[in-house]
C-alpha cells in the first residue's frame, strides 16, 4: 500500500537476518496482493527477522514469457521498510506500506 491504496507491479523481497537461508520474493497482482515464493516449489519464507524491501516498477511493457511480468516503461522506485517477523503461525493477510517520497 502507498497511500493507502495498492501498488500492483511491485517487486516484495523478503531477505533473512539470522538465518542463512534464501529470499522469499513476490510480485503483487493489480490489487496489490502478493504471496511470497521462497523457491520454485515452496511458497512462503522463513520464520524470523526479515529486511523487506519493495521496488515499485510502475507500468510494465509486454512480456515475452507468459505469467511474468514485462520490462519496466519508467525507472524503478526502491524502498527499504525495515525489519518485519515473520512468526512460527505464518503471516497471512499483511500488509505493508511503502512511505511517500515528495
Amino acid at each position: 500500500m502507498k497511500n493507502g491504496t495498492p501498488v500492483p507491479n511491485a517487486e516484495i523481497r523478503f531477505k533473512p537476518k539470522s538465518v542463512k537461508a534464501r529470499m522469499s520474493q513476490a510480485i503483487t497482482d493489480e490489487n496489490g496482493v502478493f504471496e511470497l515464493q521462497y523457491s520454485q516449489t515452496d511458497k512462503g519464507a522463513v520464520v524470523g527477522e526479515h529486511d523487506v524491501m519493495v521496488t515499485i516498477y510502475g507500468k510494465r511493457g509486454p512480456s515475452e514469457i507468459e505469467g511474468q511480468p514485462g520490462p519496466p516503461l519508467q525507472p524503478p522506485k526502491e524502498y527499504v521498510l525495515g525489519i518485519k517477523t515473520i512468526p512460527e503461525e505464518g503471516a497471512e493477510n499483511l500488509t505493508l506500506e511503502v512511505p511517500s517520497r515528495s
